[in-house]
């Protein structure tokens, strides 16, 4: 899909996909990504992979090791759901994440609960100087975009951006 549109729209684009445990487990995982790359002609910097804490509860050294090839290809990795799990800052140290997803449930109340604003000014506040990036999902309002900008936060996702769409209605 993504090579699509980079043929019709724009080179510039990039896309996240989600991965499982069997997945993240699989040692041929590196492989397959960048025999997938190099078939559809797109570069490792458009694709970002998104695993969850829990994943990395399994054979962490398996899947340390599969992410760590992953990321010297130039595939980002982000951590989805950040906070809302099985945190550890353990992942965030051990483990080469690029970017953080800020979970929904904490950026949800974020204009109203100053417990949110706390979570979600730690979560910011943790990443910026790991060189990690900043995801807040579940954005709905324009207030909660302000508040975000004004920490610092890097990206937003949500439904005041856009809902979720079917590929062919994306474009």
């Amino acid at each position: 899909q993504l090579a699509d549109w980079h043929q019709k729209y724009s080179d510039q684009l990039s896309m996240s996909v989600n991965l499982s445990v069997q997945q993240l487990l699989d040692p041929q995982l590196p492989s397959l990504i960048e025999r997938h790359l190099d078939l559809n002609n797109l570069p490792a910097e458009a694709l970002e992979l998104e695993i969850t804490e829990t994943a990395m509860l399994h054979n962490t050294e398996q899947i340390r090791l599969n992410l760590e090839k992953i990321t010297v290809m130039g595939v980002a990795i982000s951590l989805d759901d950040f906070g809302s799990g099985y945190s550890s800052l353990t992942h965030v140290k051990n483990f080469p994440i690029d970017v953080i997803k800020i979970d929904q449930s904490f950026v949800k109340g974020i204009v109203q609960s100053q417990y949110d604003q706390s979570i979600v000014n730690s979560c910011i506040a943790l990443s910026k100087p790991l060189g990690i990036k900043t995801v807040a999902e579940g954005v709905e309002e324009k207030a909660q975009i302000d508040y975000l900008r004004e920490m610092g936060c890097d990206y937003i996702q949500g439904f005041y951006v856009a809902k979720p769409l079917e590929a062919d209605r994306a474009s």
